[in-house]
């Protein structure tokens, strides 16, 4: 990572999204995670994940 690129910008972000019909996402994103990337659904009936 580039300090002085990313120096006028927030590290992480968390935010919410509402769409017709009740669905509601909840995310979050950094650019200064540990080289990770997933992906966690989650719903009434269970859950599913992608690594």
């Amino acid at each position: 990572m580039d300090p002085e690129r990313f120096s006028q910008v927030e590290e992480s972000v968390a935010f919410q999204l509402k769409f017709p019909g009740g669905l509601v996402m909840q995310a979050t994103s950094s650019f200064g995670a540990a080289q990770s990337s997933f992906l966690q659904v989650h719903g009434e009936k269970g859950w599913a994940a992608l690594n």
